[in-house]
């Protein structure tokens, strides 16, 4: 039996040579016995294994991966010599790896197809109509820790003293009192529902009638601004939205072959827990 890491190695070997017989070759990096290891040859099983030291000088991950190639050809090379290619074993993994790859490469052209920037923009376009506004508002606190505190702070804004002045001056939240009290814009549920009650009814501009306690102490509160919430940016969403249409697109494509083609499933057709993400909605009567 192979094992799938010793064998993944071997098709290492037989994809870079396709490959390098389809795209320019590039410069030679090694020979191994007389055969040749192009640049292209060692950028192409980079990509298929990865970068697991990608904080590495580039041309010692370049070194490291020619080296990988070099072991490569030997054991490629020994296996043909000892006729493991014959063997029933390795033709059968080959076999299925090279539909894997087919099967890729086939999504990957059906879903380009399908999955354009147009449609993720499309996409975005119409679900950002779709969602309900959601009201956001900017306050401005004085935090105090006493009630007799906050009493003088509210009683020196009567008087005319500007709020921003005794924030920096008077409040516990150092933070928002270096900013004269400003806080960012927040939902109506993310504000102590003490805080929310009291702001309800007021008007941009207005100071809360009396200090109102909360477990942090108590707030001398000015609503600043009200305003709907800004949807979410495309480029924050478009990663997100190409991902889910490329799954449709995909599911499409297997749904419309499932369809067209004749399937005996002769084994039970036993669905998968809701959660398990195998790629299939199974109604437990051998459809999908």
């Amino acid at each position: 039996m192979i094992s799938k890491a010793l064998f993944s190695v071997g098709v290492i070997c037989i994809a870079a040579t396709a490959a390098s017989a389809q795209e320019a070759a590039g410069p030679i990096a090694a020979r191994v016995n007389g055969v040749e290891i192009t640049t292209s040859d060692v950028a192409f099983a980079a990509a298929f294994f990865g970068n697991p030291s990608p904080d590495a000088p580039t041309a010692a991950r370049t070194s490291a991966m020619v080296d990988a190639m070099i072991d490569i050809k030997l054991l490629a090379a020994e296996a043909r010599r000892q006729g493991i290619e014959k063997q029933a074993d390795y033709q059968r993994q080959l076999n299925f790896l090279a539909e894997q790859a087919l099967r890729s490469a086939y999504l990957s052209q059906e879903v380009d197809k399908a999955v354009t920037d147009e449609s993720v923009r499309a996409f975005y376009d119409k679900q950002v109509k779709a969602i309900a506004p959601v009201q956001e508002i900017r306050l401005s606190h004085i935090l105090l820790k006493t009630r007799e505190e906050a009493d003088k702070v509210s009683t020196a804004l009567a008087s005319g003293q500007a709020f921003e002045t005794l924030a920096k001056e008077s409040s516990a939240d150092t933070v928002s009192g270096r900013e004269g009290g400003s806080l960012s814009f927040l939902k109506k549920e993310a504000l102590p529902a003490e805080i929310a009650s009291a702001v309800a009814g007021m008007k941009p501009g207005e100071v809360a009638k009396a200090p109102i306690q909360t477990p942090f102490g108590f707030h001398v509160v000015r609503l600043d601004e009200v305003r709907n919430a800004p949807p979410p940016s495309f480029e924050e969403l478009a990663p997100r939205i190409r991902q889910s249409l490329e799954s449709a697109a995909i599911q499409s494509i297997v749904a419309r072959l499932r369809t067209s083609a004749k399937i005996e499933k002769l084994v039970p057709d036993v669905p998968m827990p809701a959660d398990s993400g195998d790629g299939h909605n199974h109604d437990g009567n051998g459809q999908e």
